[in-house]
């Protein structure tokens, strides 16, 4: 026979997640102690995490989630953190601007960005033909990035899984 206290079953979360581009996904307490560990914080779980999860509304959007987040390390005091977290989601945002901007992609091309310029390794980046071929898919991998739903992209884009056509 197996008995089971209150402490011992875990409680699932009923909270249902708007994501900036209007999707909707299931929340995961997994994602909040993943940023805590990254911010050196991971000691700390057991304390800000059910103070987290217990401001957290049936349906809830990401930046709420976010602010829920900072709003809670500034609360127990760890401002470095908090700060450290905010200028991470500036940097990624400012990121995204720039990976789906045409036109900063097409500058960082004619700049002559490694990145940019030898991911064909096998062409002479200099040659007519392969500057074409670069500029095409520069525009067209903006552009396709624009037209898919923002978390695949930002998928594709962090290398989670490759996006091929």
């Amino acid at each position: 026979m197996k008995v089971e206290t209150l402490s011992s079953k875990k409680q699932k979360l009923k909270v249902q997640v708007t994501r900036a581009d209007g999707s909707h996904t299931q929340f995961h307490v997994y994602k909040l102690k993943a940023v805590l560990a990254k911010l050196g914080l991971a000691t700390q779980t057991a304390s800000l995490i059910p103070t987290m999860v217990a401001q957290l509304t049936p349906t809830v959007t990401t930046a709420e989630i976010a602010r829920i987040f900072v709003q809670t390390l500034v609360d127990y005091g760890y401002t470095k953190e908090a700060q450290a977290y905010r200028d991470y989601k500036q940097a990624a945002q400012k990121s995204w601007e720039d990976e789906t901007n045409p036109a900063k992609r097409l500058a960082r091309l004619q700049a002559a960005d490694p990145t940019l310029v030898h991911e064909n390794a096998n062409k002479d980046s200099r040659v007519f033909n392969t500057q074409r071929d670069l500029t095409a898919g520069t525009v067209g991998k903006t552009l396709g990035l624009r037209l898919m739903p923002e978390h695949v992209a930002k998928a594709h884009l962090r290398g989670i899984f490759t996006i091929t056509i």
